[in-house]
């Protein structure tokens, strides 16, 4: 599922003087991303809602359906009548019309795929901020507890502008304390009922 990518160079300052030692940590930001919870959830629910069918869908799905079981009779009944007759005349007028009503349909159907995937699109540009929000400020919290500096990422992002920031010092590796720290944190809240995995809608 590629629904969603942590797309930022992932730097988190403490507010230390430069001047001084610098204590580094760094944390491959793309598996916490990728293995964190909230994230797991979020891309459950994005699933779900791609092989949901709305009512409007299903609606002309439906229209459609009828259309083509007309269209069948109507076959059937032109191929019984005789040429150059007012009811074969008024069959064919009814089948070109049957033609444009389900090409009507099929429109009907596209366009509405196509406003709930950019309503969907939309909602997973929304939910990636605030998961990265949320690791951030778990790194942030974690580095200012353990006292580090500065918390980077050793992995470059899987989308947008590739930046890379090179740490030529020792650096101690907190992927997996951050990544079980936001999670238990997680699962707390949702417990709790104050961070809801995702809001379900179809």
């Amino acid at each position: 599922m590629k629904g969603i990518v942590a797309s930022v160079l992932f730097t988190v300052f403490t507010g230390s003087a430069w001047g001084g030692d610098l204590r580094i940590a760094r944390c491959d930001i793309q598996r916490v991303f990728d293995q964190y919870q909230h994230t797991i959830d979020i891309r459950s629910e994005i699933d779900r809602r791609r092989n949901v069918t709305g009512p409007q869908t299903a609606l002309n799905s439906w229209d459609m359906h009828l259309h083509v079981r007309q269209g069948e009779e109507l076959a059937k009944e032109l191929k019984q009548s005789e040429p150059n007759t007012p009811e074969r005349e008024k069959l064919q007028r009814h089948g070109e019309w049957l033609r444009l009503e389900m090409q009507l349909d099929d429109l009907e159907i596209r366009l509405e795929m196509n406003r709930r995937e950019q309503s969907l699109k939309d909602e997973v540009s929304r939910w990636r901020d605030d998961l990265l929000s949320e690791i951030k400020a778990g790194a942030k919290a974690l580095a200012i507890e353990r006292g580090y500096d500065m918390v980077v990422s050793d992995s470059l992002p899987s989308a947008g502008s590739l930046t890379a920031l090179f740490v030529t010092k020792r650096a101690d590796d907190v992927t997996d304390e951050l990544l079980a720290r936001l999670n238990k944190q997680y699962a707390s809240t949702t417990n709790q009922g104050l961070h809801p995995k995702a809001e379900k809608k179809p």
